[in-house]
């Protein structure tokens, strides 16, 4: 569903608690706590950010590369989407 969205430009907002499947079906992502922006970045921006680590995902998190999307599927029209998530 995700994909077919984007495709017709269609930009969607995720909230969930599952990392991994979040990661995997966004372009950027926004770590909040309180209403507060903590983090913010690509999959693979928040997937190695120590803070991110440290504030949420804890030490230990990997997201091997093929658990998200590539960047050359999530351009679509060649530009990066700079807001929302999206697939």
């Amino acid at each position: 569903i995700v994909r077919q969205l984007k495709s017709k430009g269609i930009g969607i907002i995720i909230t969930d608690h599952n990392v991994r499947e979040t990661l995997g079906v966004c372009d950027r992502a926004y770590i909040l706590n309180e209403g507060n922006l903590l983090e913010s970045g690509t999959p693979e921006e928040i997937a190695r950010s120590p803070k991110a680590k440290k504030i949420y995902l804890g030490d230990g998190f990997r997201l091997d590369e093929g658990q998200w999307i590539k960047k050359e599927e999530r351009k679509g029209s060649g530009k990066e989407s700079p807001g929302p998530l999206f697939e």
